[in-house]
């Protein structure tokens, strides 16, 4: 019935229609939860007001504990400030759940409205989702701040619930908000201190926050408030639910290719076969790494960049792309261990198999390397067809869960690729995509994939906050790429996979010439003697001059600036071209081994 509901709406009018069926139930969901969501007031002076969602009448809120404790101590009461009324009014502090990181608030009354309650087993992977969070500054007014997203990830822990992870957008006025799904129904609220990067967001499913309640029920009457376990939810508009469909069985699909990679240093002890589960309780998020700077923009030391969100001390991980059945994986460069060489690399399959691997090829200036793994018969995925590919394409992006793979699915954000030829001012002639997919630590280096689960490319390790990594400038305080991910596509990985393969280092190709355009070609105006290194430059070494005219790179001829540094994107330092150039009137060639920036 999914299927036949997608195909449905692929037409005109019939698309119309279900589009504004999907955009009323939306509207409509947000108007049901609205007098159920509440703002609560933390202790601390210059924090964010949390958010707080009605469960049970009597004005019993849900909220998140830890923004609420002052020097470790949870209070009596906090302030709190209904939907529709402009003053706060006083909620008496009645239960508590550590493990949950949850609170339980009463204010008496009849105020606000009591939310309906789902279940963990409705939510499915690619299913939409509402964030309902609070109004900054909320008075009779002012309505809530809403986020539409998708289910992006589940995980399921050891007492077998699991938690969420969604891509609706989170900030700290929407810690503690509901989660909803389109009907209006309560699948859990956000969780502050389990934030993950990248704009994804740990939920912590009510079903979780039930089971906790009850299993202290003798020590609080939290268990006695909270609702009962509702019936299983009606089915959601075609819409929706079609959407959700065909993701998850596109993501389905893209995941065959999808591995992990964990490099761990050579110095530090032996670590498990497989990545350790989400620990229990507040700190469900894993611990954060951090990594020592590269340096800030326009310095010349090599940038190192900071190991993923959740990498444990001295273990770094990445997701990766399978690109052949013989085992030959793409991974970002960092996880390599790079610039250092003494790390030993494991490859985790989703099939539960953890392969050492050993790296074959590097690219540095794509931040990309080519591992190779003993492995036959491994999925690869198929590529999606140029003309396919443009600005507008729905498109999947796939990362390796930071759990066993037996405890969760695979890391899923969709969006659309945004803009094609993105980077071009970094590296001419790559053309990287661009897409609004949420891209973070998690799925860099993971496959980017159409609705059909067809490869477009792989995700790129572009951080949003180290700027220095690919050049960016600052504006003011922030530099880096604004939330937006990058991948490298499927014809670039074909043109430099050979080369990998063969066991090289790719570096940026460098001539070391200042033109300008003229009839004919592009004079030279100046001729560097030595690079950034200190090393002699390419046009140094062979020879030439200022006023030489350059004619034609390996028969290409030359026409712009630009046009050569595009050309020299396709080569990488170390390789040879041949260059027809005029000189005094007497036209030459002359063979160039081109070097380093």
């Amino acid at each position: 019935m999914a299927c036949v509901a997608f195909a449905a709406f692929a037409i005109g009018p019939v698309a119309a229609q279900e589009l504004q069926q999907a955009e009323k139930a939306v509207m409509a969901a947000a108007k049901k939860v609205r007098p159920s969501v509440v703002t609560v007031i933390t202790p601390k002076q210059g924090d964010f007001d949390l958010t707080g969602v009605v469960v049970a009448s009597g004005g019993v809120i849900l909220t998140l504990r830890t923004p609420l404790l002052k020097d470790g101590v949870l209070p009596k009461a906090v302030a709190v400030r209904f939907p529709g009324r402009g003053a706060t009014v006083s909620a008496k502090v009645i239960d508590s759940g550590e493990k949950t990181d949850t609170v339980l608030l009463e204010a008496g009354g009849r105020y606000g409205k009591r939310i309906s309650v789902g279940r963990s087993e409705d939510v499915s992977l690619g299913q939409w989702v509402l964030l309902v969070g609070n109004a900054f500054g909320a008075g009779r007014e002012s309505t809530p701040t809403v986020s539409l997203g998708i289910v992006s990830g589940l995980h399921q822990d050891r007492t077998g619930l699991a938690n969420v992870h969604v891509s609706a957008l989170v900030n700290p006025g929407s810690h503690g908000a509901p989660v909803v799904d389109l009907s209006g129904r309560l699948v859990g609220i956000t969780a502050g201190v389990v934030t993950a990067d990248g704009g994804q967001s740990m939920v912590v499913p009510f079903d979780r926050v039930r089971a906790a309640y009850v299993a202290r029920a003798r020590k609080g009457p939290g268990a006695k408030l909270l609702p009962k376990h509702p019936p299983p939810a009606r089915r959601q508009t075609r819409i929706g639910h079609a959407y959700g469909w065909v993701l998850a069985r596109a993501a389905g699909k893209g995941q065959s290719a999808l591995v992990g990679v964990r490099s761990r240093k050579r110095s530090q002890p032996a670590v498990p076969s497989s990545a350790p589960p989400l620990p229990d309780g507040p700190d469900l998020a894993p611990p954060g790494g951090s990594g020592g700077p590269g340096g800030p923009p326009g310095t010349r030391r090599r940038p190192v960049p900071k190991p993923v969100a959740g990498a444990l001390e001295g273990i770094d991980r990445s997701s990766g792309v399978i690109v052949s059945a013989d085992g030959m994986v793409i991974c970002p460069l960092r996880v390599t261990g790079w610039p250092d060489a003494e790390h030993d690399l494991t490859v985790d399959l989703l099939d539960g198999r953890h392969l050492p691997a050993r790296v074959v090829g590097t690219d540095e200036r794509l931040r990309l390397a080519l591992l190779k793994v003993d492995a036959q018969d491994l999925p690869v995925l198929e590529p999606a067809p140029p003309e396919t590919v443009r600005r507008g394409t729905l498109c999947i992006a796939l990362g390796f869960p930071h759990a066993a793979p037996e405890q969760a699915t695979p890391l899923v954000t969709a969006g659309v690729i945004s803009r094609t030829g993105a980077l071009e001012n970094l590296y001419p002639g790559f053309g990287a995509l661009q897409t609004d997919a949420a891209v973070n630590g998690a799925n860099r280096g993971g496959p980017l994939v159409d609705m059909r689960g067809r490869l477009l490319g792989v995700l790129l390790d572009v951080n949003d906050t180290e700027g220095f990594g690919y050049r960016f400038r600052a504006r003011g305080r922030y530099t880096g790429n604004a939330g937006l991910g990058f991948a490298v596509p499927v014809p670039v990985l074909k043109r430099i996979l050979p080369q990998l393969e063969l066991g090289r280092t790719l570096r940026a190709a460098y001539l070391g010439v200042g033109t300008r355009s003229v009839k004919g070609g592009l004079l030279v105006m100046s001729v560097g003697k030595n690079n950034s290194q200190g090393e002699e430059t390419a046009a140094h070494r062979a020879g030439l001059q200022e006023g030489d005219v350059l004619l034609s790179i390996d028969a290409e001829p030359l026409t712009s600036p630009r046009q050569l540094r595009r050309f020299l994107a396709g080569f990488a330092a170390g390789d040879t071209v041949r260059i027809a150039l005029a000189r005094a009137g007497e036209r030459k060639t002359i063979l160039v081994k081109l070097g380093s920036p």
